[in-house]
Parts: structure tokens; C-alpha cells; sequence
């Protein structure tokens, strides 16, 4: 059966259901607005549009999944779009590990080979946490499959947004992000204040 990921570094993640969109005509794999809901253990790729796309009501939890890679983790199979989009006023959504200490590995999103991994922007979309991913790696954490685009790309409007640690000083493998560079910057924050932003990249750049 399915199993998540069980690894500090790396990734072991058994995951069994693939939402391929290489049929789809300009469809996102999902698209959520209702708010409250959890995305686990997906493989999600080939879309015309997002992987993932966020608006509306925030709250929401994207854990263990690959976003624009095959089943494996090593295969880049990219959405034209973004890999997830937080927008719409979705506030308070987490993409990745919540440093709980419980299962922190397991919640570890690959996100790569889409334009943009992780894209959040407009008034509302605050306190949004990205933490503990691999973007633009593939599942060994020191593979690039880059992103197109940017890594992750905060503009137009929303605040609070945390990228990697907690905040507490401490960059460890379980809160911080992964990101390899691809021909444009891997992180950026764009006249959106009051974002913290501590990404860590072992995989090169």
C-alpha cells in the first residue's frame, strides 16, 4: 500500500494515486476553494494549468505530495502552471511540514518542473506557511528538475508569509526548504512586506 516518506533526507514515499492531466484540456489537477481540506499523498502532473490551485477560503493542508514529478519522484512531468497557487484572499494554508514533530518527514511536497513551484499573491492571502519541501529537486533532495520560473514568488499584496524555519534561528532539514536555482531566482518576495524568508539549498545552485 501507500506509505509516506519516513526519510530525514531524501525521500521513501510510496504513493499510489496519479492525477495525470496529459488528456485534460485546460484544467487544474485540483481546485480548491471550500477551504479546511487536506491534499496527501497525491502525484500530481501534466496539467495545462496548476497542479494545485488555492482561492477563497484558506486553511488548507498540501502534505506528502508530488507536484509535477512521475510516481517515483525522479521524473520531471511538469503542470504549465504553477505547481500550487495561493490566492483569492486564501489565507493560512500550509504547503509542507507543520514542525510538529509528529510524522514531520511524511508531510515533505516534492515540487518540480512546473513554471512556478509555489505562487502566492493578492490582498488576503496572508499567513500562508511554505516549509520542510523539496522544490525543484527531485525525491533525493540533490536532483534538479527546477522549476521553470521561480521557486516560490510572493507578490501583490499578501503578509505574513513564512518560507522555511520557524523563525527560532535553527535551519534544520525538517523546517526548511529545499530549493535548486533555475535560470530565475528561487524565492522571491515582491512588494509583499513583512514576509520571513529562511530557505536553506543543499542541492546546488
Amino acid at each position: 500500500g501507500a506509505t509516506p516518506n519516513s526519510l530525514a533526507e531524501g525521500n521513501n514515499a510510496v504513493l499510489l494515486v496519479e492525477l495525470d492531466g496529459s488528456a485534460a484540456s485546460s484544467a487544474n489537477g485540483l481546485t480548491i476553494t471550500a477551504g479546511q481540506s487536506t491534499v496527501k499523498g497525491l502525484v500530481i502532473n501534466r496539467f495545462a494549468a496548476d497542479g494545485i490551485a488555492i482561492s477563497t477560503l484558506g486553511g488548507n493542508t498540501i502534505a506528502g505530495n508530488y507536484v509535477g514529478t512521475d510516481a517515483m519522484g525522479t521524473v520531471p512531468r511538469g503542470n504549465r502552471g504553477m505547481g500550487n497557487r495561493v490566492y483569492g484572499g486564501a489565507g493560512s494554508n500550509w504547503i509542507g511540514t507543520n514542525g510538529d514533530g509528529v510524522a514531520d518527514y511524511g508531510e515533505r511536497n516534492i515540487v518540480s518542473a512546473n513554471q512556478i513551484a509555489v505562487y502566492i499573491y493578492g490582498n488576503g492571502a496572508d499567513n500562508n506557511v511554505v516549509a520542510g519541501n523539496y522544490i525543484g529537486t527531485g525525491a533525493t533532495g540533490r536532483s534538479p528538475l527546477g522549476n521553470s520560473s521561480f521557486g516560490v514568488l510572493v507578490n501583490f499584496g499578501p503578509q505574513f508569509t513564512r518560507i522555511g524555519t520557524n523563525g527560532d534561528g535553527v535551519v534544520s532539514v525538517r523546517a526548511a526548504d529545499t530549493v535548486t536555482f533555475t535560470y530565475s531566482d528561487a524565492k522571491s518576495a515582491q512588494g509583499a512586506p513583512q514576509q520571513l524568508i529562511r530557505t536553506v539549498d543543499i542541492a546546488g545552485g
